[in-house]
Order: C-alpha cells, then sequence, then structure tokens
C-alpha cells in the first residue's frame, strides 16, 4: 500500500514539468495591446498581478508587491534545468545594472527543491533578488506555463508585458518596454505591441 503515495507523488512532479516547458523561441512575447487570456487571479495584461511574497536565498530580505509599490518590477519564473534560462540570467543581469534602482528584477525558481538555487543564480551572474517558490504555488497563481516567463509590472502593480520563453534580443525588448513605463509616469496608462505580436483587431 505504500507504493501508491510514491507513485502519485511522481506524477503530480511529471505533471507539473509537463505544464511547465522549457521555451526557446517558439513563444512571443504578449504586451498590453494583446488580447488578454487566463483564469480569474491569473497574471493577466492590464490587471493587477497576482499576490507575490517571497523570501529571498541572496540576503535581499522578503519581497512582497505592497513593498514594491511605487517601482517597476520584472518579474521572472526560472528553473535550474532550463537551458534558456542559463542564457536569459546575464542578460536580465545587464538589465538589472543599466536601469538601477528604477526597477526591480526579481527571479523565482519553480525547482522541486532548494538545492542548487543560489549556486545556479552565483554561477550565472545574478545579484538581483533570488526566490524559490516551494511547492510551485506562485508560478500557479501566476499561471507559468513556460521556463523561463518574465512578467513586466508597472509602478501600480498591473500586468503590462508577459515575455513566454527567451529568444535573442528579449531583454532589449524589455528595456524598451521600461523605458517606455517610465517615460508614462505612474499613472500612465499607455501601451507598447511587443516586438513579435501583432496590434489586436
Amino acid at each position: 500500500m505504500t507504493v501508491l503515495p510514491n507513485r502519485f507523488g511522481v506524477a503530480v512532479v511529471l505533471s507539473f514539468a509537463a505544464l511547465v516547458g522549457c521555451g526557446g523561441s517558439g513563444k512571443e512575447a504578449k504586451s498590453a495591446a494583446d488580447e488578454s487570456g487566463g483564469g480569474a487571479g491569473h497574471a493577466e495584461i492590464g490587471k493587477p498581478a497576482p499576490d507575490l511574497s517571497i523570501q529571498t536565498l541572496n540576503g535581499k530580505g522578503n519581497i512582497s508587491l505592497e513593498s514594491l509599490q511605487g517601482k517597476l518590477v520584472v518579474v521572472d519564473f526560472w528553473a535550474t534545468w532550463c537551458d534558456p534560462c542559463k542564457a536569459s540570467f546575464p542578460k536580465l543581469e545587464e538589465l538589472s545594472k543599466k536601469m538601477g534602482d528604477k526597477v526591480e528584477i526579481v527571479g523565482i525558481s519553480v525547482d522541486d527543491e532548494k538545492t542548487g538555487v543560489v549556486e545556479f543564480a552565483k554561477e550565472n551572474g545574478a545579484t538581483f533578488a533570488i526566490g524559490w517558490d516551494e511547492g510551485h504555488s506562485i508560478a500557479e497563481r501566476w499561471s507559468v506555463k513556460n521556463m523561463p516567463t518574465t512578467f513586466i509590472l508597472d509602478a501600480s502593480g498591473n500586468v503590462r508585458h508577459i515575455h513566454a520563453g527567451y529568444h535573442d534580443g528579449e531583454t532589449k525588448e524589455m528595456e524598451k518596454e521600461l523605458t517606455a513605463l517610465m517615460d508614462e509616469g505612474p499613472s500612465g496608462s499607455s501601451t507598447r505591441v511587443a516586438k513579435n505580436e501583432e496590434p489586436s483587431a
């Protein structure tokens, strides 16, 4: 009888891995001009971001959307087993240094175990906040389906852009989006169409 819980546990891990793929250039970025999808409470373009509160693993304290209110925020979901994440991390670090204190980047690992998360971040040069999503509860709340998936929030905490997967030039596009959000100010409502997307009809 003790075999069934073990098999069940494996099934849970495999089902999450199947839902959260490792994305490359096949996925496109979305902006606030796109049609939003997902269920109520999930991260949707043009709507307030779902709740986020996480204890960092690299000495940045507890990060919450409430504590970041008034800042532009980049929330990056990633995993140590994701090859595109290895390419994106150094670029996110460059973006973090370039944007300075105007933008807060939060990297959230969806690994099944905490072991190796901090090491991965160090090896790939990340000095921005790194947290671990134990049990994948945050990723599920935000409806993350690809690794990496990056959300850009405006200063009011609304989701403005979503980048599912990573390809060369992705962080350049993020930089343009963040710069536009800075230009529109804290209460701005203008939208931008991401690089690979056609405007909605």
